[in-house]
Formats: C-alpha cells, sequence, structure tokens
C-alpha cells in the first residue's frame, strides 16, 4: 500500500467513526469514464454495502448499491461528470464517508500554468483559479522577464472551474511549488518570497522585489457542501489545518466556489523556502477587520464552537451581504444549501483579499521555528485601497531607484480593472499602476489619480504632472465613461484597450488583447534581448526600500517578527 493510499484509507477511516471494520479505501479521487472503482475493507466486510450517491444534483439520487465481494463500481461510458458520495450502510445505518471525481478530458482538479516562446519571451497561460493562482502566473512572468495573460474563459465569462477532490489542497501546494522548480530551477537562490491572497497589488510587490508569491489560499468549484467539508477535514488529517468560504462568482456559471484557507505552513512551502535558500518571507493581504465581501453565516458543528477561523470552520460567504439574490443563486450553485443548518450571520473578513490573524501567527511561527528565513507581514488594516495603492507607490519608487541603471522615467499611468496586469513591463517602462475595481464609479477612480497618485509623483519626480502623460485605460467595463471622465478633467493623452476582445493569449485571431499587444510591442520596439536586459540588469527593493515606501501609506502595517 502506497502513501496515497493509506492517507485515503486514514482520512476515511476517520470520517467512517474509526472502526477497524469501517475503513474504505480507494486508490485515488479521479476516475474517468469505464474506469473501475475498486473498494476495500481494511478489516471485516461482512454486513457491509456501499452507497454510492450524486453530490452534485439535488437530493442525492442514488447511483449504485454494492452489497457484496467484489466492492467495485464500473464508470458508465456515457457518465455525466459529477461529485460521488460514498456512503456505508451497516445495519441499517447509513454513514458519509467521502467522495471521489467522475471527469471527463479538459476538466481541471488543479490549476495549470502553461508556458510558450514567443520570439524568445517567455508567455505564461494560467488555466483554473482566480486572483491567489493569478499572482503565481504573474509571479512567473515577473521573474523570467515574460508576459502572461489573465486566464482562459471558462462558462460564464471567468476563469474555468478547478472541481474538488478531497485532496484538493494538497494538490494545489505542491502544484505550486512543482511550476516554480520548474520554470525557475530547483537550485535557484531567491531572497524574498511572499505568502499572500490575490490582493491586486501583490504581483507587483512580487515584480518589485524579484520574488514569487506562494498563495495563503486556493479555489475550487463544488456543487455541495460536503464536497468542501470532506476536503476540511483530509487536509487536517494530513496535518495541514484549514478552513473555507464558500459562495459563488457572477463570472462563473452552475458552481460554488470555495477559498480553501491555510491555517498552517504547508510542509512543501517550509521545504521551498528552504531549498531556494530564502532570506525574508512576507506575508500579505488585507487586515480581518476590513469588510468588503464578508458577510457570512457558519456551517453548524464545524470548527469549533464559539471560535471563527478555526481548523474545520466552513461558512457561507454571501457577496450581496445574504440578499435574495444571494440566497437564489447560492441555492442553484450549491445543491445542499437548503438543508444546511447555519449560525447566525455577521461579518468577517474578506473571501477573497482577508488574511486573517491566526493565519499570520501560525504561518510566521512555522517559518520562524522551521526555516533560517526572517519573517515579515503586510497588512492592510483599515481600508482595502491602502493596498491596491501600494502598487502605485511600489511602481514609482522602482522607478526611482532604477532612475541612474535603466534610465527609467515616468511616462505615464496604466489604469488596470480588476484583474489585469503586467507588473514588471510596466515598471520597467515608466507606466506607474493605478489598480481598481471595476464596479465603483468612474469618478472614484479618477479621483485617485489627483488624490493619490500625483502625490507619489510628486515625492520622487517632482514636477511632472500626470495629465501630460499618457494614461491607457486597460477596462473592459466603465471604459468608456472612464475616458470620458479623464478628458473632463483634462488629461490630454489617453489610450484603451480594444472592444470586445478578451485579455488572452491567442493569437489564431491576430494580435488584439491587451497581453498580446504588450508583447508586440516588446519584440518589435524595445527587443526581446534589450527588454530582458533591462530586467536582468534593473536594481530590486530590499526589505529597507519596503519599509520606506510602506511608511509613506498611512494604512499599511509593516511589521517584522523576531527569530526566539
Amino acid at each position: 500500500m502506497n502513501i496515497k493510499q493509506l492517507m485515503v484509507t486514514f482520512f476515511i477511516a476517520l470520517l467512517a467513526g474509526g472502526e477497524i471494520g469501517a475503513r474504505v479505501l480507494t486508490d485515488k479521487f479521479v476516475y474517468s469514464q469505464g474506469e473501475k472503482v475498486v473498494f476495500t475493507f481494511d478489516g471485516k466486510s461482512e454486513g457491509k454495502t456501499i452507497i454510492l450517491k450524486y453530490l452534485s444534483k439535488k437530493g442525492e439520487p442514488v447511483l449504485a448499491e454494492i452489497g457484496g465481494e467484489p466492492f467495485v463500481w464500473e464508470v458508465p461510458s456515457e457518465f455525466t461528470p459529477a461529485a460521488v458520495g460514498v456512503y456505508q450502510k451497516e445495519e441499517g445505518q447509513l454513514t458519509y464517508s467521502s467522495y471521489f471525481r467522475v471527469v471527463t478530458p479538459g476538466m481541471l482538479t488543479t490549476y495549470q500554468i502553461a508556458k510558450e516562446e514567443y520570439k524568445g519571451l517567455n508567455v505564461f497561460m494560467l488555466d483554473g483559479g482566480m486572483s491567489a493562482e493569478y499572482a503565481v502566473q504573474k509571479s512567473l512572468a515577473n521573474l523570467t522577464a515574460g508576459v502572461s495573460h489573465t486566464w482562459r474563459i471558462g462558462p460564464g465569462g471567468g476563469p474555468k472551474p478547478v472541481w474538488g477532490t478531497p485532496d484538493f489542497l494538497q494538490q494545489s501546494v505542491q502544484h505550486t511549488v512543482d511550476l516554480y522548480n520548474e520554470y525557475l530551477g530547483k537550485s535557484k537562490k531567491l531572497k524574498t518570497v511572499i505568502i499572500a491572497t490575490g490582493v491586486p497589488a501583490v504581483p507587483y510587490l512580487s515584480a518589485a522585489m524579484e520574488a514569487p508569491v506562494l498563495p495563503l489560499h486556493f479555489l475550487v468549484s463544488v456543487n455541495s457542501t460536503k464536497e468542501v467539508s470532506s476536503i476540511l477535514e483530509y487536509s487536517s488529517q494530513a496535518g495541514v489545518p484549514c478552513y473555507a468560504t464558500l459562495g459563488y462568482d457572477a463570472s462563473m456559471d452552475g458552481v460554488g466556489v470555495a477559498w480553501i484557507k491555510l491555517l498552517a505552513l504547508p510542509d512543501e512551502y517550509r521545504k521551498f523556502i528552504i531549498e531556494h535558500e530564502v532570506e525574508n518571507v512576507i506575508i500579505a493581504g488585507i487586515g480581518e477587520d476590513v469588510k468588503s465581501e464578508s458577510y457570512c453565516r457558519k456551517l453548524s458543528k464545524t470548527g469549533v464552537d464559539g471560535q471563527e477561523y478555526a481548523d474545520g470552520s466552513l461558512y457561507i460567504l454571501y457577496t450581496q451581504s445574504g440578499s435574495e439574490h444571494d440566497i437564489k443563486t447560492i441555492s442553484r450553485n450549491v445543491v445542499d444549501y437548503d438543508t444546511l443548518s447555519l449560525e447566525k450571520g455577521k461579518d468577517l473578513a474578506d473571501w477573497e483579499s482577508g488574511v486573517v490573524n491566526r493565519q499570520i501567527d501560525n504561518i510566521s511561527k512555522g517559518i520562524c521555528e522551521h526555516t533560517p528565513a526572517q519573517v515579515y507581514s503586510l497588512i492592510a488594516t483599515h481600508d482595502m485601497m491602502d493596498m491596491y495603492n501600494l502598487g502605485a507607490n511600489m511602481g514609482m519608487y522602482f522607478m526611482y531607484k532604477n532612475r541612474e541603471q535603466t534610465k527609467v522615467s515616468v511616462q505615464g499611468t496604466y489604469l488596470n480593472e480588476y484583474l489585469i496586469s503586467q507588473p514588471l513591463y510596466e515598471l520597467t517602462q515608466g507606466y506607474i499602476p493605478l489598480l481598481f475595481w471595476q464596479f465603483v464609479p468612474p469618478v472614484s477612480t479618477i479621483d485617485r489619480i489627483k488624490r493619490d497618485i500625483q502625490k507619489v509623483v510628486d515625492t520622487y519626480e517632482k514636477g511632472v504632472l500626470l495629465e501630460n502623460k499618457t494614461v491607457h485605460v486597460n477596462a473592459r467595463i466603465g471604459k468608456e465613461e472612464l475616458v470620458q471622465e479623464l478628458k473632463k478633467r483634462g488629461f490630454r493623452f489617453v489610450t484603451k484597450r480594444k472592444d470586445n476582445v478578451e485579455e488572452l493569449w491567442n493569437l489564431s485571431d491576430g494580435i488584439n488583447s491587451p497581453c498580446e499587444e504588450v508583447v508586440q510591442n516588446i519584440v518589435e520596439q524595445i527587443g526581446v534581448k534589450q527588454y530582458q536586459t533591462q530586467c536582468k540588469n534593473a536594481l530590486y527593493l530590499n526589505m529597507g526600500d519596503l519599509k520606506l515606501v510602506t511608511n509613506n501609506i498611512p494604512g499599511l502595517v509593516f511589521h517584522s517578527f523576531k527569530k526566539k
């Protein structure tokens, strides 16, 4: 029996009550049409029946009943992909054990990042995931002087679903480390590593400090709370405590989506820090007291009574504060929602960008005690916009630091909506990023140029007026309104991304997406070798620089942890 089988056995046994005769074994969690699923009991099987149910359908219809040796179920050749629940029946009592997933080609159970070389330039392409996985993709582009798109498009216009399996978190963590080792090299020395959520400023922190991002959480798609509970249970028993927030995303049709959140340093991250001789680790995100998409209800009997963010806690997250639309959408996408026993609603940490104190404490402790690295935290404690503004502050300081080295100076501003950016390209070519959420009024976004961005420019390059420089509106939603507002304010050199084009690397329809146009500019105007030399010779920020930059943003708290 291999390690994976032992883990599967141990996990299912615990869920089934831990009795010697109750342990069930399958050799994996993902199957294809036509494959045989072989169940074995570690102990006596007499008197036991396995019941398989559709977890992905309301009411959990029974798929099959296996009443004796051999305990085998063959996935029908035309079987619709689904999460299949494994129940045990003994002496009339039915007990949920775990689940496995049946997939068809092209379905994801872990996010993927492919790489293509275009005329000597690396282009990275994310498939699955969302903001946190996007930060990994952008880090790879930053550290290899490459470019990347946003993500491959799935149903609903957002990313493609990454379907849940009980070992989802372990697979995601390991895959992240494997990606960096594959594309950067297993022995590459990395001075700084960032452990963070995918708040849009994080890829700029990565670019300015030449640092990879290890996600604090990963996005999984499911259709039932049982799937998420099994992920939490499996992870906890594997020694990786975690909790989850489950809701929906308007850009992803027909699925519930959950952020599975690390509550301790995974062993894979610990090894990565040691093997790459990392000196500094920065834990970054939005503080737990900052409210945004925060209204939630905890699933009863998960985690620890009276504690928030405890290991195993599962929260249902309502992006519109529990509105009728929220309830209707969650009920449609999470098929067992109407049967749940939920605690009273409350506002907790933002589900996508938030970092809770328990995460900071546990992960910093793990790094301090088990690696040579120095640990820091960088947290926006009162306003999410303080972290968004870090992008502009980092960008401007990067230009200032490289004013002699690469002769970079302010060329203009990039208005980058959630979620689009080319951080290293923008910083090395003199463009200051204004990161914004596209569903706020255009007047509020443009106000920030004068109120926040111009102030940063004045600090390092006095006399440069942004209204006399290029402003590129890198937006899809509300683009024309932003352009009109800029012109009304006296900005004379306004450009915008093309209409009806996704931020996707796909040359079959020509050069038209923002990332394709950046690649074209590097290839035809800058020169690939010249661009790579610029990036290689740049002076990247150190911890002293970061402290200086964050001191100029009152709402950001930069903290150093002492080793014992």
